[in-house]
């Protein structure tokens, strides 16, 4: 699934040649070529973790089963506007992909075209990267391309120096390839392996070239000078370098291998098969990384558990933390479980790695792929990243155990909280306990000493019906009548003022337990309404109310205003007592969130139910407080329809309230006695006239007008 070679090349001279200038685009004056390579073709070689799942999900991403596979991807999610039908769309990090072969549950071979590459607008450079990409269900990624030309070298005389500029747009480039075709988990893997830097993920390269010039023997270009220099621009540390045959030399590096010499296109089995597992190698690195700072973060933690008590909110610090390490110790475990599983179907063997061809030819111990064989040690760098994976499983394990140990200490705070909440509830209630004793001796006492005033009272009226009190003086009425008769004859006196003492005292105690009694029974209905309402109309209302309580409370961008009144006296509309009503509101939206009414059910005889019907139609839909226009959503789009135009109108226009006999309450006969609204009732519906509507609104400018109606009425 190449590119067209041949293609690429008259691509390349028709770029050179459009650009009407002799020189380069990347200009350099310090630019020193000591290495140059001919036919130079690339293998960018990186692993993610990936499984059959993965893979079906991969291909469905490609669109592999529909009719026109492939398409149009890009680095990100793009918006819902991006979408639309447009003539043309802006070309940055978008990618042409053509799907050329696919077995949906091991592979997929793609052609990618990168329409613009991440290089700067300002330079007068022109890239164009075609790849050739597989997609495996080990997990390898391939990424392979033919170096056409970079600035004014076609095919011949590439630099290094060129090349190494060329390899950090490729690496740049193949993440922005495929960021959008993984997985939201398998993002969250390579974000937690690379700590948040997945698109600058390490990649393996092999450089292979048909000539280096100038060409030397193997351990030539190890000098530490120039030629060692250059190497290290493209493949990273040098490591040592080899003599294949007497054309074709490699040389190892950290991050790369470069191989030259004809036909060393040969080996590309050998070389992708050792690529694949040095990318297995550097994830592995990461990984493993990764593991020792969550374990940092697990002390750190373990830290706060310790000292929990010197600050409140390390306790919620501790469980957001443990959440964490949580998802991170179970990505880590499943990235373990990938990797192991990408392990087990590698054949390294020497026959595995040669081309069909080759042994058709009988060219099977070609004695320079036999040396390569050697060189790379396939069987051993496959042994030795399993050891480590298994490795890698301890440390996973050991993490997971610190976790474990951190969830029980969690755990133990959190029994010693309830303890101490417990203890303290104890304390509480048994101060409660003591306090209800002591009110219910004050209570006692006060009893007795109301009692006691009351004989007090009941002597004082007994002697002012008798004249008593005027004793020190002659009244000849009470001479003649009274103390004859009651007041010389012996517990006569005494008799009269114990009943008095005792109609009183008794008459009030009664009457404190009848009071006691009837406000004991309380109906309370809560409701939640989240209704819109038309803002001006509602505080015009809120000003006819005697307010007992506002209280508002601003959190997270909303304002929250709780009203609580008692309804006017009306003992006809609400058969008793008149209701009290708490009301929570958004005025900032305009909009009703919840309600409480509070009604007493020996005084009235109304359920809480009923009252808040009424309440609600002969304010809120009798009054237009309730704005039911912004309940509209259109039916094709399910989006709200935007009444905020008619709105306006309707606040200009604000038609008079109905009839009082039109009411909810009436129709359902809790009543019959009105059949108008009385123009004390009309007035404190607070109808919108034109002239008051147009003018601002505050809260202090209603009550003032209003305290000024009344004091002319």
């Amino acid at each position: 699934f190449t590119p067209d070679v041949a293609a690429g090349h008259r691509r390349a001279q028709r770029i050179l040649a459009s650009r009407n200038t002799g020189g380069r685009g990347i200009r350099d004056s310090h630019l020193d070529q000591s290495l140059a390579l001919d036919d130079v073709k690339l293998f960018v070689t990186e692993w993610v973790p990936m499984g059959s799942n993965e893979m079906v999900s991969f291909c469905t991403k490609l669109g592999t089963g529909e009719r026109v596979p492939g398409g149009m991807f890009s680095e990100r999610a793009l918006d819902a506007d991006e979408f639309d039908m447009v003539v043309a769309i802006g070309a940055e990090h978008k990618t042409k992909l053509v799907v050329l072969d696919l077995d949906e549950t091991s592979y997929v071979n793609v052609e990618a075209e990168l329409l613009q590459t991440a290089t700067q607008k300002t330079t007068q450079a022109t890239q164009v990267e075609n790849f050739g990409v597989n997609f495996s269900e080990t997990g390898v990624i391939t990424y392979g391309l033919y170096v056409n030309g970079i600035a004014d070298r076609v095919q011949k005389n590439i630099s290094l120096d060129l090349l190494a500029r060329l390899l950090s747009d490729v690496y740049e480039d193949t993440s922005y390839l495929v960021s959008n075709l993984f997985s939201a988990y398998q993002r969250s893997m390579l974000d937690m392996a690379y700590k948040g830097e997945a698109d600058n993920r390490e990649k393996f390269v092999c450089i292979m070239a048909d000539r280096i010039t100038p060409k030397l023997r193997a351990d030539e270009y190890m000098d530490d000078e120039n030629y060692e220099n250059e190497l290290k621009q493209v493949i990273g540390a040098t490591f040592n370098a080899h003599d294949l045959s007497g054309e074709e030399i490699i040389v190892f590096g950290s991050q790369g291998v470069i191989i030259c010499g004809p036909n060393s296109s040969r080996h590309d089995r050998m070389l992708s098969m050792y690529c694949a597992l040095q990318a297995r190698s550097s994830f592995i690195k990461s990984v493993f990384s990764s593991c020792f700072a969550l374990a940092d973060e697990l002390k750190r933690t373990r830290a706060l558990v310790d000292d929990y008590q010197s600050d409140p909110t390390n306790v919620i610090r501790i469980r957001e933390r443990l959440s964490s390490h949580t998802s991170a110790v179970t990505v880590l475990y499943e990235i373990q479980q990938f990797i192991l599983e990408s392990l087990e179907s590698i054949d390294p063997s020497l026959e595995a790695m040669m081309p069909s061809s080759s042994i058709k030819q009988g060219a099977l111990y070609d004695s320079a792929a036999k040396k390569l064989y050697d060189l790379l040690d396939l069987e051993g760098t496959l042994k030795r990243s399993r050891r480590r994976v298994i490795d890698l499983q301890k440390v996973v394990s050991a993490c997971f155990n610190d976790l474990e140990a951190l969830r029980d200490m969690s755990q133990v705070i959190g029994s010693t909280r309830k303890l101490q909440i417990n203890q303290m509830i104890e304390g509480t209630t048994k101060n409660l306990e003591d306090a209800f004793r002591a009110q219910a001796r004050n209570s006692t006492t006060l009893e007795v000493t109301q009692v006691i005033l009351s004989g007090s009272l009941a002597f004082d009226i007994l002697d002012r019906l008798t004249g008593q009190y005027l004793s020190y003086t002659e009244i000849r009425w009470a001479n003649e009548s009274i103390q004859p008769y009651l007041v010389n004859e012996p517990m006569v006196w005494f008799t009269l003022n114990v009943i008095m003492w005792t109609i009183l005292g008794g008459g009030i105690i009664y009457l404190m337990r009848h009071l006691a009694y009837m406000n004991l029974s309380v109906e309370t209905k809560k409701l939640l309404l989240n209704k819109p309402i038309h803002v001006k109309r509602w505080r015009r209302f809120v000003a006819s109310r005697n307010m007992e309580s506002i209280a508002c409370k601003e959190e997270k961008g909303e304002r929250v205003t709780k009203y609580g009144w008692i309804e006017p006296v009306n003992v006809i509309k609400w058969q008793g007592s008149s209701p009290k009503i708490e009301v929570t509101c958004d005025e900032r939206y305009g909009y009703i969130l919840s309600s409480v009414i509070l009604i007493n059910k020996r005084t009235c005889k109304l359920t809480a139910d009923e009252c808040w019907r009424i309440f609600w139609h002969d304010n809120f839909e009798v009054k237009n407080i309730y704005d039911p226009t912004r309940n509209e959503f259109n039916a094709e789009t399910g989006k709200r329809v935007d009444t905020s135009a008619q709105a306006s109108d309707d606040e200009d226009e604000d038609a008079a309230a109905p009839a009082f006999g039109a009411s909810m309450w009436q129709k359902s006969g809790l009543s019959s006695s009105f059949s108008r609204k009385s123009k004390h009732d009309i007035d404190d519906d607070g109808s919108d006239s034109d002239e008051y509507i147009g003018r601002d609104f505050t809260y202090e400018g209603f009550v003032a007008e209003r305290n000024d109606a009344a004091s002319r009425l």
